[in-house]
């Protein structure tokens, strides 16, 4: 018998290599976004800085080195999708810090309005959890209750057609680029000092239409 798997979720990884200067700087950017999340904890859930007013860190020189690598990275996951890159613009919409300190976690959500999301780790100390999880709600290949979780006659072997979710590990360096509607959250980080993460928005429109007036278009 073959059976195919089909609709799949595309999540791309790249482990980026940055210089010292360069990681310098955008820690010290980020400088007054650790101060204020500090004052403004909340016991069990991360700091982030687009509910902060705390975004637009594609605009800051310190962030260029980052954005030049997404750039690349956006327009190759988009050509791997299907996509004629050369027809297409692809813009900035939205980038902020999150922070997370011990046993803080992010709420399952969607970036609406956004094509394409990216998340860079900028720092990330030793200590378990704070993985980025993908949750798969449409369960296409649903048989009963139980399908696809542990411990049910339904889930007993896990595969690709009965995932109910993939997570990725924090790993500093580490780029992840997915579609935005894509829902994703993130666990529970148990270390002890603060881990810190850049998360971009970006929009993708006809490159005839442009994008919205102010917004950066990505070079490269």
């Amino acid at each position: 018998m073959n059976v195919d798997a089909w609709f799949p979720l595309a999540v791309a990884s790249r482990e980026l290599e940055v210089s010292a200067e360069a990681r310098a700087a955008m820690l010290a950017d980020l400088a007054p976004s650790v101060a204020q999340a500090a004052a403004q904890r909340r016991p069990g859930v991360a700091w982030t800085g687009d509910v902060n007013e705390a975004g637009g860190l594609h605009r800051r020189p310190a962030f260029a080195w980052l954005c030049g690598e997404i750039a690349r990275e956006a327009r190759a996951f988009a050509a791997v999708l299907g996509c004629e890159v050369e027809r297409l613009r692809f813009s900035y919409l939205q980038t902020w810090a999150v922070l997370c300190g011990p046993g803080e976690a992010v709420a399952s959500h969607t970036h609406r309005g956004a094509s394409l999301s990216a998340v860079y780790y900028l720092q990330v100390p030793e200590g378990a959890g704070g993985e980025l999880v993908f949750e798969c709600l449409s369960q296409p290949n649903w048989l009963g209750r139980g399908f696809g979780e542990r411990g049910s006659p339904l889930g007993a072997t896990s595969n690709a057609f009965n995932q109910r979710e993939v997570s990725y590990r924090p790993r500093e360096g580490r780029l992840l680029l997915f579609p935005a509607q894509a829902p994703h959250a993130v666990r529970a980080y148990e270390g002890e000092e603060l881990r810190i993460s850049i998360t971009f928005d970006l929009g993708i429109t006809p490159a005839e239409g442009g994008a919205a007036e102010g917004d950066p278009f990505l070079e490269g």
